[in-house]
């Protein structure tokens, strides 16, 4: 399992350099790993960040999609485990 901080280890899109990323872009990647490690919903994501809702919502949805597709498919499914309620 990957530590959610180590971001170093995440298999990027072609074209994306980590020592180009911003700090947005660094938190959206650790948004990513915890959400998917920990199957949280964004609330409780947001609650263990201490970032608000919809700046989680824009990290899982729109900047990590240009970051990673894998790590956006695997947060995909997540979501939409989620939001259907099957846990």
């Amino acid at each position: 399992m990957m530590s959610y901080l180590d971001v170093k280890d995440v298999e990027l899109d072609d074209g994306v350099c980590l020592f180009e990323l911003s700090e947005k872009d660094i938190l959206a990647l650790q948004l990513a790993l915890w959400y998917i490690d920990n199957s949280h919903s964004i609330r409780g994501t947001a609650r263990d960040f201490s970032v608000s809702k919809s700046s989680v919502h824009r990290a899982l949805t729109e900047r990590i999609r240009y970051l990673s597709s894998d790590l956006y498919l695997k947060v995909q499914t997540i979501r939409r485990r989620n939001k259907s309620g099957k846990f």
